[in-house]
């Protein structure tokens, strides 16, 4: 584990090479520091889930029944976590980052798969401060001997206040099912329509969204800022997660999750255009998100 630290006028990010993670993004604002990202768990040990935002890759969310058949071959997963049976997020987030570069307000961080299993690849992420936002550059080159289906996005997870409002463009949803797969595409509801500022529900949220427009605005007035989470052509669906406000928390922190994907969960095993990306071997696939601020009086 290292921890890099990125800093300017508007902005401090802490990077951490344990998953890969942004461990925490805190604004400086003329009311003084403003967390963008939940802030972490500071307990022991750091783990890639109490961060601000983890990447997912080679691909986001769950596959059906931990396999998916791909050109006529046949792939299994085994589960990677000890609370899911089913494998999630793909294996960035579980491994160790290398730090290539590092500066003021640029860090370079590498990987790649963890063993000589279904996906084989080599990832960079690239994370540069301007101004009064961090962009986050990923890269994922195929390294396996077939073309395989890759995908990739981010996990954000944000700080919810009395007041906070999202708004982000979607035009269906898909109903979450058994072992939290989705189920059917679906209209939005009321309260999942966040096509204007709607604030976040106080009930259990685990949707993916179709037809993002790449931009997100979470703002909480009494926070004095509007966070913009903006993402590239490459990520075009999103996920919101909001945990049951009936459960023990699981941070000390209220928050929700909005993750931008380049697929649809469990799009190895739907039919149609999921979103994935086939690679063939030595191809790459490259995406962006930046989350910024701006004040508000």
């Amino acid at each position: 584990m290292a921890e890099v630290r990125l800093e300017n006028d508007a902005l401090l990010a802490t990077l951490d090479t344990s998953g890969g993670v942004i461990w925490r993004l805190v604004a400086k604002t003329r009311r003084g520091a403003v967390p963008l990202l939940r802030p972490p768990a500071e307990e022991a040990p750091r783990l890639p889930r109490r961060s601000g935002c983890y990447p997912l890759l080679p691909f986001g969310n769950r596959i059906a029944g931990n396999r998916f058949t791909f050109e006529g071959e046949d792939y299994a997963f085994a589960a990677n976590t000890d609370w899911d049976p089913l494998v999630l997020h793909g294996d960035g987030w579980l491994a160790t980052w290398s730090v290539a570069e590092a500066s003021a307000t640029r860090a370079v961080f590498r990987s790649g798969s963890q063993d000589e299993g279904t996906f084989q690849y080599d990832a960079e992420q690239v994370f540069a401060l301007e101004g009064p936002a961090l962009t986050v550059t990923m890269t994922i080159v195929n390294r396996g001997p077939r073309a395989m289906p890759f995908g990739f996005g981010w996990h954000p997870y944000l700080p919810v206040h009395p007041d906070t409002t999202l708004t982000a463009m979607a035009s269906e949803y898909w109903e979450e099912g058994a072992l939290s797969l989705p189920t059917r595409r679906m209209p939005l509801p009321e309260d999942l329509d966040f096509t204007h500022p709607r604030g976040v529900p106080r009930r259990r949220i685990n949707n993916g969204f179709e037809g993002w427009d790449g931009h997100a605005e979470i703002a909480s007035r009494s926070a004095g800022v509007t966070t913009l989470i903006t993402a590239s052509e490459a990520l075009r669906r999103s996920f919101i997660f909001v945990p049951d406000p009936a459960e023990p928390p699981v941070h000390p922190v209220p928050f929700f999750a909005f993750e931008p994907m380049s697929h649809t969960a469990n799009a190895h095993n739907l039919a149609g255009d999921g979103g994935l990306r086939r690679l063939a071997p030595g191809e790459s696939l490259t995406g962006s998100m930046t989350i910024a601020w701006r004040a508000l009086s």
